[in-house]
């Protein structure tokens, strides 16, 4: 079981109301009708985790994915980790429906990912990798190129703001590598441009695949000294998916209204 921070809580609590609040739309994909329904998670984990600070257990994406009132027609996940895989396996043990569960590194594995998608499903993917190292745009194209595939993607910006000034040469790669383009380097010269890396990316999801998000609005998640680590950007290609996002991330965990 891997031990996470608080702020887990709501990176969890988001996806959860996302696919919660998703599944009318996923209702009219699902038998007898065609199509077909996936959540798919490249770097899923053990399948639970504990706040290191409290103790408490969680149920990661995985878990969160199967136990939603309006499933899912199949589950495809990746982990590179063996004793996450096992743990993984054995939590999804008996699932309703089919789990794909893929051992190795998904930016290698990505066609077989692919591979097990639904062609015309309504597609949900997480992609959260464990820092910028893990995240490729060619990985995320392959994703972004089915017709109907909603993105939920981590973006570490505490991490880049740590670490763009003072490694740039190694961080000017990953971010080349994860955006897909070297055009944020003509704009972002130091760590106070950082979330100008996020527009980078949401315009190249926008201009070479037809997502609709040049307005959706990014969660940022935040520590307990309320520092934002991470965002999770969201991407769909259709207006319903944008609403839908729009109106979960103006509630925190706790339920309290948060403007971003």
């Amino acid at each position: 079981m891997q031990c996470v921070g608080s702020w887990s809580r709501e990176k969890h609590d988001l996806l959860r109301r996302y696919l919660s609040a998703s599944g009318g739309p996923r209702r009219r994909y699902l038998p007898p009708a065609p199509g077909g329904a996936a959540f798919i998670d490249i770097f899923a984990g053990p399948g639970r985790a504990r706040i290191r600070t409290t103790g408490a257990l969680e149920d990661g994406s995985p878990l969160l994915a199967l136990k939603q009132p309006v499933g899912f027609t199949r589950l495809v996940l990746c982990e590179i980790e063996p004793e996450n895989l096992d743990s993984l396996r054995r939590r999804v043990a008996g699932a309703q429906v089919p789990v794909s569960i893929l051992e190795g590194d998904c930016n290698d594995r990505i066609a077989d990912v692919a591979a097990a998608i639904p062609q015309w499903g309504l597609n949900v993917a997480l992609v959260d990798p464990y820092s910028l190292e893990g995240l490729s745009f060619d990985t995320i194209a392959t994703l972004a190129r089915f017709k109907r595939m909603d993105l939920v993607v981590f973006f570490p910006v505490a991490e880049i703001k740590r670490n763009l000034e003072r490694n740039r040469v190694t961080y000017t790669a990953l971010l080349d590598r994860a955006l897909g383009t070297d055009e944020w380097q003509r704009t972002v010269a130091r760590k106070g441009d950082v979330l100008k890396l996020v527009e980078v990316f949401r315009r190249q999801l926008q201009e070479r695949f037809g997502y609709t998000t040049a307005r959706a609005r990014t969660a940022p998640i935040k520590n307990d000294k309320n520092v934002p680590l991470y965002h999770l950007v969201f991407a769909s290609k259709h207006a319903l998916g944008d609403k839908i996002w729009e109106s979960i991330t103006r509630r925190t965990v706790g339920g309290q209204g948060e403007l971003f």
